[in-house]
C-alpha cells in the first residue's frame, strides 16, 4: 500500500508521466493459493482453504498470472519498491489488528 501511494505520488509529480499508462508494480508475482498460504501461515496456522464447488469458476475464464512491470515507472519517476510482500502483509494484519482501526473500516461500501 504504501509503494502504491509512492509510485502516485510520484507519478504525480513528473512531467514525463502526463498522457502515459504506467504499472505500479514489483515486477514479483504471487499465485492467489500462494498468497493464501502465506497469510493462513501468519494468520492462523491452523486454518485450511475449503473450496465450494457451486463457486468455482468455468474452465478458462481465470487469469492464472498477473505480472506487472514496473520499467516504466523507474525510468519517467524516482519510485522505487521499498516494501516487500512479507512486511506489506505484517503491516496490513497490524492494521486489522487494532480495533481503532476496524471502527473506521467500512468493508460493505467504497470510501477513501
Amino acid at each position: 500500500m504504501k509503494d502504491t501511494v509512492d509510485g502516485f505520488v510520484e507519478i504525480a509529480k513528473s512531467d514525463l508521466t502526463i498522457g502515459e499508462e504506467i504499472n505500479i508494480a514489483t515486477q514479483d508475482e504471487i499465485s492467489v493459493h500462494d498468497l493464501a498460504q502465506k497469510l493462513i501461515s501468519i494468520i492462523n496456522p491452523k486454518a485450511e482453504i475449503v473450496s465450494d464447488d457451486i463457486r468455482l469458476r468455468p474452465d478458462k475464464s481465470e487469469v492464472e498470472r498477473l505480472l506487472g512491470a514496473n520499467e516504466k515507472i523507474k525510468r519517467l519517476t524516482k519510485w522505487n519498491c521499498k516494501y516487500s510482500l512479507d512486511e506489506g502483509l505484517k503491516s496490513t494484519i497490524e492494521w486489522f489488528s487494532d480495533p481503532e482501526n476496524l471502527k473506521r473500516y467500512k468493508p460493505g461500501i467504497y470510501n477513501v
